[in-house]
């Protein structure tokens, strides 16, 4: 049997243990991920919303680390992964607006040019 290795088998109570929590990350990136795209200024939340949302960022926060624990390495690459696209998303939304902003701009311009024309020359 020279060159045979048996590699260990994971305990099932440490499998089902590691699936729950990372069932559980996955539910709070979910509940994260709603909250992040809520548009309501800050300034017009609840104390209540404002509660919820550090609630379901301790959620998150709170089940990466216990994955990490679990499995070293895991649980910081999935909070990188989450700022990161989450980054992407508020790239996104920045160009959207800064586009509609660039048309609005432009459609003032056009329409003070078009106003100094239509104007009466004043006499000299």
């Amino acid at each position: 049997m020279a060159g045979k290795f048996s590699v260990p088998q994971t305990p099932p109570d440490v499998q089902n243990d590691y699936l729950k929590k990372k069932q559980a990350m996955e539910e709070a990136f979910v509940e994260f991920h709603k909250i992040f795209q809520n548009k309501v200024l800050d300034r017009n939340k609840s104390a209540a919303v404002k509660k919820t949302e550090m609630a379901v960022v301790d959620k998150l926060v709170n089940s990466c680390v216990a994955i990490e624990n679990l499995n070293v390495g895991e649980g910081i690459l999935a909070m990188s992964v989450i700022a990161l696209r989450e980054q992407l998303t508020i790239r996104d939304r920045i160009n959207e607006l800064e586009y509609e902003l660039c048309k609005a701009l432009k459609t003032i311009e056009d329409l003070n040019n078009a106003g100094k024309k239509d104007e009466p020359k004043k006499p000299q």
